[in-house]
């Protein structure tokens, strides 16, 4: 069975680099899958200035394939709508699947011409290879999960999905050429991003993890991990090992740690945490001997009032967290890469820029994205009200409904792509500002 994966167009609000760490874990990993469960499969991203919609219509258009499979993501979606019933035309046998974290949220929105299936819950690749194994005639309806689709010319619900059995989807397949890797290595310099952690019990409403992967925190095999990078640390400068909150599992930390020290990789590595998730010092200084050298914090904002309104830590002291975190990190010789939203109920130009002042600091790097709070998707995808419109408004780079206190449109997109020069940005001048927490 030949299947054929596209990436499509996107618009490009996204920093370029910030967009691979999702190629090889959202697309390239379930590819690897796929082909692993005896799929013949290729991968076209529009992302290559070389391949545009055309040459994947030319592609179909040549050659066979039983089925196409889309990411859906927010910066996608417009272009699934545009050409999924032009691949429909040109390749009418064809099984077109629409899959991502959008598809997650809405998945009425892709029920349209053109589509076949949709995934909507559990592990993509799991349901996938259901849906394929479906149309193969291997199992029926009722053992399909995680998929709604086409039968009898209505739509099947989708069951529950399923998990990859024992942790065990795939990591990106790198030497066969499924995935661009010159390509995405040369955008993020050399970085490789695998997958070590899937679902997260935090469930904050702006992130799609656990929309995506379930609350539960499951853990490939610290054993699986070194032994990957140990393969393929003389093809790249760096790994991203890719966790909604890596530091959760402090003790796994620790061992996948001791594993790399032991077997002298003498690797480049960062990852993804919580402030509040960071407190063990033997942990951080075993991350920085194994090779980490920047760790970022979802902190999200500073300011009291915020905080609240956000109810990311409602049980915690942030303000203390999260200082507390810079400096262990600081001490071990990690950098401590912040991550901040703006846009969130509370904030005003005042306590944007003396959260800034603070982290700077205590030694932090600040990176910034808009409030999106991408739950108001579903539910207009539930009333079947929800528009093109409304999937790229939850752009985090754009986030169209922000207002925030003292702080124009203008400053508010400056803040996100310009970040280092807040100063200039806020109009501001001074640093005697009282400190909160």
């Amino acid at each position: 069975m030949r299947v054929l994966m596209v990436c499509p167009e996107e618009t490009y609000t996204m920093l370029m680099h910030t967009k691979i760490p999702k190629r090889w874990a959202y697309v390239i990993e379930i590819a690897s899958y796929i082909k692993s469960q005896g799929y013949d499969v290729k991968v076209m991203d529009c992302l290559n200035p070389k391949i545009s919609h055309g040459e994947v219509f030319n592609e179909l258009a040549s050659n066979e394939y039983d089925a196409v499979i889309l990411t859906a993501r927010i910066e996608s979606a417009r272009s699934i709508l545009k050409i999924s019933p032009i691949i429909k035309q040109i390749s009418p046998k064809s099984k077109v699947i629409v899959y991502g974290d959008i598809s997650n949220y809405a998945p009425n929105f892709f029920k349209y011409e053109g589509v076949d299936a949709v995934v909507e819950n559990g592990d993509w690749e799991c349901a996938i290879i259901d849906y394929l194994k479906f149309v193969e005639g291997v199992i029926s309806e009722k053992e399909v999960g995680g998929v709604s689709f086409r039968l009898n010319g209505t739509w099947h619900p989708a069951n529950k999905g399923k998990e990859a059995p024992n942790n065990s989807w795939s990591f990106p397949e790198f030497k066969s050429g499924i995935a661009d890797n010159e390509l995405y290595l040369s955008i993020t310099g050399g970085e490789l991003t695998i997958s070590v952690s899937r679902g997260c019990p935090f469930n904050c409403h702006f992130c799609p993890a656990v929309i995506t992967f379930k609350e539960h925190d499951r853990r490939k095999k610290p054993e699986d991990v070194v032994s990957y990078i140990k393969e393929h640390k003389h093809l790249v400068n760096d790994f991203k090992l890719f966790s909604p909150t890596l530091t959760l599992d402090v003790e796994w930390v620790k061992k996948l740690c001791r594993l790399l020290i032991d077997s002298k990789c003498n690797i480049r590595w960062s990852a993804t945490t919580r402030p509040n998730c960071l407190k063990d010092e033997e942990m951080v200084r075993l991350m920085s001997e194994s090779g980490c050298h920047k760790l970022a914090l979802g902190v999200e904002t500073l300011d009291d009032e915020s905080t609240k309104k956000l109810g990311k830590f409602s049980d915690t002291d942030i303000f203390t967290e999260t200082k507390n975190a810079i400096t262990l990190l600081k001490k071990h010789n990690i950098e401590a890469k912040t991550l901040m939203m703006l846009g969130i109920e509370g904030q005003t130009s005042d306590n944007i820029y003396q959260t800034f002042e603070l982290l700077k600091s205590w030694g932090a790097d600040i990176r910034v994205a808009s409030y999106s709070p991408r739950g108001i998707l579903k539910d207009k995808d539930n009333a079947g009200v929800l528009i093109t419109d409304d999937i790229e408004t939850m752009d985090k780079m754009t986030y169209q409904h922000i207002e925030i206190p003292g702080v124009s449109r203008k400053q508010f997109l400056e803040l996100i792509y310009n970040t280092e020069n807040y100063r200039n940005i806020l109009q501001r001048e001074g640093d005697n500002y009282v400190c909160y927490g």
